[in-house]
């Protein structure tokens, strides 16, 4: 099996608080995953449709929920 590629963000003697380590081991098990089945010939991404989106979602800001808030859409 090939080598796996670096897939952090924790990595071998990265030192880190004890308030972090829960997100951190979180985040890395998931990008493992994903660096796992990036190896695996023929793999199909189970959202396919979520890449390639430009840039992240960003939630409104408050002004637009005061807004919507106080003057409803019908």
């Amino acid at each position: 099996m090939p080598a796996v590629p670096f897939f952090g963000p924790l990595f071998d003697g990265a030192i880190v608080t004890a308030k972090l380590l829960p997100s951190l081991v979180c985040a890395t098990c998931i990008n493992a995953s994903r660096a796992v089945k990036s190896l695996i010939p023929l793999y199909q991404s189970l959202y396919p449709s979520c890449t390639g989106l430009g840039s992240p979602w960003q939630p409104p800001h408050l002004e637009h929920h005061a807004a919507d808030s106080a003057a409803p859409k019908a």
